[in-house]
């Protein structure tokens, strides 16, 4: 059986058998499929109203019945020698498949599908809004204006035990509120107004947009004092934090890191 790099396929399992879902655009393994289910793939492809099926389909999609790994088709092959070809299908023929091979796989099939749309919108939805987020950084920059409240100050220096000092809270404050916004507009952060021997001329916030300021940093600021208040030491301010944010803002738009 042919594989695919993990990171492209998503991978389910039927009576022990692996059965790869492709990320890019939901086609699924029916080699697999039929494997799992004790078929054979191509007397449901001999079937008339299969081919009937195929070609409706293909008319109102668009797309040929049959293709290659290289090109588009409802049905595709991949992989070298007969022997390790397998047979991919659009995620509508999928269904009409699961249909075929039982109950349970009828069952199973709608399942992906709808999650595997579901995924995709949201990776659609995170993609607009990082590439926003983005645009929002400019050149020109912004007055500088209170952003780290007092209440914030005595907060970060209650967990920390440090005195207050941008020099001594740089890295608290880039860990806590930055290093969560997406490494894309990070780094657009840092080609505006880049650090010069560990120091920047302006302040991050002054080189976004009042909308991004007011939504994004100013919510990330807000939200992460109401953790550290929570917080009776550093570690359980960063558990909270991990928690909350894990690889990114649950807003859709951010992907940052979180330290164990």
């Amino acid at each position: 059986m042919v594989r695919q790099k993990a990171s492209q396929v998503i991978m389910h399992e039927i009576h022990g058998v692996q059965i790869g879902q492709r990320k890019i655009d939901g086609y699924i393994n029916a080699t697999a499929m039929c494997q799992a289910g004790g078929k054979k793939l191509n007397d449901y492809l001999r079937l008339k109203s299969t081919k009937e099926y195929f070609h409706a389909l293909s008319v109102d999609t668009g797309i040929p019945v049959s293709g290659s790994s290289k090109g588009s088709g409802l049905v595709i092959l991949t992989g070298g020698s007969f022997d390790e070809q397998d047979t991919w299908v659009h995620f509508e023929v999928a269904v009409d498949l699961g249909k075929w091979i039982s109950p349970q796989f009828r069952i199973a099939v709608n399942r992906w599908v709808v999650q595997w749309m579901a995924g995709s919108q949201v990776e659609q939805q995170q993609s607009s809004a990082i590439a926003f987020l983005v645009s929002s950084v400019t050149r020109e920059y912004r007055p500088w204006e209170v952003h780290f409240t007092p209440d914030w100050i005595r907060e970060a220096e209650r967990l920390t035990g440090w005195s207050w000092s941008w020099g001594c809270m740089g890295g608290f404050i880039n860990k806590s509120v930055y290093n969560v916004l997406p490494i894309e507009m990070q780094a657009r952060l840092d080609e505006v107004n880049p650090p010069i021997k560990g120091k920047r001329a302006r302040k991050k916030f002054q080189h976004v947009t009042t909308t991004v300021d007011e939504q994004v940093i100013k919510q990330l600021i807000a939200e992460t004092l109401g953790m550290m208040r929570g917080s009776s030491s550093e570690q359980s301010y960063w558990r909270s934090h991990c928690n909350a944010y894990g690889n990114g803002v649950q807003l859709t738009l951010v992907l940052g890191g979180c330290d164990e």
